[in-house]
C-alpha cells in the first residue's frame, strides 16, 4: 500500500535486513529509514516535494487506478 503511494512521488520502499528500509527514487537517490513513520519525511526530502498520503488529489488518482485494475 505504501509504495502505491509513493510510486506517484517517484518512490519506492524495500525492506532492508527485515530491520529498516531503503527508500528510492526514480533518479537512484536512496535514503534508509528506521521506521515508517520516518518515510514521509525522507520521501520530501527524496523528491523535493510536500507528500501528504492523505491529499485528496493524490487519493482520487489512487482511485482511478484502482478501478482501471
Amino acid at each position: 500500500m505504501v509504495n502505491l503511494v509513493l510510486k506517484q512521488y517517484g518512490l519506492a520502499l524495500s525492506d532492508w535486513a527485515a530491520t529498516s528500509f531503503v527508500l528510492r527514487s526514480h533518479t537512484g537517490q536512496t535514503n534508509l529509514v528506521n521506521n515508517l513513520t520516518e518515510v514521509w519525511a525522507a520521501a520530501e526530502t527524496l523528491s523535493r516535494r510536500q507528500c501528504d498520503p492523505f491529499d485528496e488529489d493524490l487519493l482520487a488518482v489512487l482511485s482511478k487506478e484502482s478501478v482501471a485494475e
